[in-house]
C-alpha cells in the first residue's frame, strides 16, 4: 500500500518528521515547565535551518481567530519557509492532548493534523501516542 510518505523525497519526509518530534519534545517540556502549553510555531527555514518562534497572544482574541491570524502571517512569509509544524493545546475525545497542524511547501506533502494525547503521571506529563489525519493546506495552498 502506498501512502504519502513514498510520494515525497527523503528531504521532504525528514523534515516533517523532524517538524512533529521537535513540536512533540517542546511541548512536552512547556507542559512540565509551565503546566500550560500556549501556541508555538516549528519552522524549517527556506535554507534548510530549523526554527521556533512564539505566539503573541492577546486576550480579546478567540482561540480560532488566533490561529486563523497566525496562519495569516505564516502565509506572508510562506516564501522564506519549507515547512511549518503549529502546536498548541487541544482535546482529543475530551481529554487535553497537543495538536500539532504540520505543513510542508512541497506539493506532494500533505497537509497533517496530529494529537498527542498527555496526562499528569509520576509528577510530569507524558505524551500518548500520536494519532494522524489529513488536514487543510493553511500556508501553501
Amino acid at each position: 500500500m502506498t501512502t504519502w510518505r513514498d510520494s515525497v523525497s527523503t528531504t521532504v519526509r525528514t523534515e516533517m518528521d523532524d517538524l512533529l518530534d521537535t513540536a512533540l519534545r517542546n511541548a512536552q517540556t512547556r507542559l512540565n515547565a509551565d503546566d500550560a502549553l500556549l501556541p508555538f510555531v516549528q519552522v524549517v527555514e527556506a535554507d534548510g535551518t530549523p526554527g521556533t518562534r512564539l505566539v503573541e497572544i492577546l486576550e480579546d482574541v478567540r482561540p480560532d481567530q488566533l490561529l486563523e491570524e497566525l496562519f495569516e502571517k505564516l502565509r506572508a512569509e510562506r516564501d522564506d519557509l519549507r515547512g511549518v509544524a503549529v502546536a498548541f493545546d487541544g482535546r482529543i475525545e475530551g481529554a487535553p492532548c497537543v495538536q500539532v497542524l504540520l505543513e510542508h511547501a512541497d506539493p506532494e506533502a500533505p497537509a497533517l493534523v496530529l494529537a498527542a494525547p498527555y496526562k499528569y503521571q509520576k509528577r510530569r506529563n507524558q505524551l500518548g501516542e500520536v494519532r494522524a489525519a489529513l488536514g487543510e493546506r493553511r500556508i501553501w495552498v
